[in-house]
């Protein structure tokens, strides 16, 4: 099974998670993607380490279907603003 996990700190969950699956305690689970909503949470480092996705995302946008809120021009995520620390 995929999973999607959402971190936005230091990650104690999803480390827990990952360790989980490694050490065999969690079988047929595969983390398919780390989401957070913070460009400077330590997690998506760890993320970067074990070789996981993992995606940054602007707080201030909606992904929601129906709601059409555009961002201005500044509040775009970019890539120095979700890369890892």
């Amino acid at each position: 099974m995929k999973i999607v996990v959402f971190a936005s700190g230091r990650g104690s969950n999803f480390k827990a998670i990952v360790e989980n699956i490694e050490s065999g305690a969690l079988t047929n689970v595969e983390v398919s993607l780390l989401l957070s909503n913070k460009p400077e949470a330590n997690v998506l480092a760890y993320a970067a380490e074990k070789g996981i996705p993992h995606v940054c995302v602007d707080e201030k946008v909606s992904f929601c279907p129906g709601k059409k809120k555009t961002p201005p021009p500044a509040a775009k995520p970019t890539k120095k603003q979700c890369s890892p620390k």
